[in-house]
């Protein structure tokens, strides 16, 4: 799962590079659902999930600092 993360991570820091990132995760961690609920119901889960996004993103980011590309 870190590979995988350190993988992504290699990608220029861009702010699209950041949201498809972001998007991979979250399909990862099945965590879309714009398609699979109605807008009420992901409006409930949208805090929760994007907490839980930004700490990955935060320790992918953190582990990628620890081992830089050469």
């Amino acid at each position: 799962m870190r590979l995988c993360f350190y993988y992504i991570f290699t990608a220029k820091a861009s702010n699209i590079a950041l949201y498809r990132t972001r998007r991979i995760i979250e399909t990862a961690f099945g965590r879309i659902t714009w398609h699979a609920r109605s807008r009420e119901m992901e409006r409930n889960h949208t805090t929760r999930r994007r907490a839980i996004t930004t700490r990955i993103v935060i320790q992918s980011l953190a582990s990628f600092q620890i081992f830089p590309t050469q």
